[in-house]
C-alpha cells in the first residue's frame, strides 16, 4: 500500500485490523483507554485510602 493510493489506509490499516471496539462502546481509541485506566486507578486509590481510615 502506497500513501498516495489511500493515505488513511496507509496510516491506520494496522490499528483498524487489530482493534476491536467493545460492545458497550460506540467508539474506541487510545484516549478512551487512558481515561478508563485512570478511572480504575483513582477508584482503587480511593478504596485503599478509605480502608486505611
Amino acid at each position: 500500500m502506497r500513501p498516495q493510493d489511500d493515505f488513511y489506509k496507509y496510516v491506520n490499516n494496522k490499528w483498524d485490523k487489530s482493534t476491536v471496539i467493545p460492545r458497550a462502546k460506540s467508539s474506541w481509541g487510545s484516549f478512551v483507554e487512558v481515561t478508563e485506566k485512570n478511572h480504575d486507578f483513582l477508584k482503587n486509590l480511593i478504596k485503599e485510602l478509605e480502608e486505611k481510615m
